[in-house]
């Protein structure tokens, strides 16, 4: 199976609840059907394999970086002179070198509130 695309797995997903729907539509219109037993075990087994499925899929849409906190979106208005600088400075990516500013900005804080002696009189 992992041979298959997301796109084919996705499909296999929706043909599988489409089995179930219908196994158990079966079902609850003949309770008392000849083979109750064989739909019910086909019922099961399908359960399963969509189980499978998903897990198969999951898997898939975990690759990639892992999170790192929480996305909020802002719209940040700034002097044309300015946003060619930082464009200068992220060298493609906004995110990632306002993401170090803003680290940089709290670790040195931390730093200076940490080391700052008082000196008032």
């Amino acid at each position: 199976m992992g041979l298959f695309s997301q796109e084919t797995i996705e499909g296999f997903i929706k043909q599988t609840k489409e089995v179930i729907a219908n196994l158990e539509r079966v079902l609850a219109l003949n309770p008392n059907i000849e083979n109750a037993d064989d739909v019910r075990s086909m019922l099961e087994y399908q359960k399963k394999l969509l189980a499978e499925y998903q897990e198969r899929l999951d898997a898939m849409n975990e690759v990639g970086r892992p999170a790192i906190g929480v996305t909020k979106k802002v719209s940040l208005t700034l002097p044309e002179s300015y946003w060619d600088w930082l464009d200068e400075k992220a060298d493609g990516n906004r995110s990632k070198f306002l993401r170090e500013v803003i680290e940089n900005a709290i670790g040195n804080e931390s730093e200076w509130s940490n080391n700052t002696e008082d000196t008032r009189d």
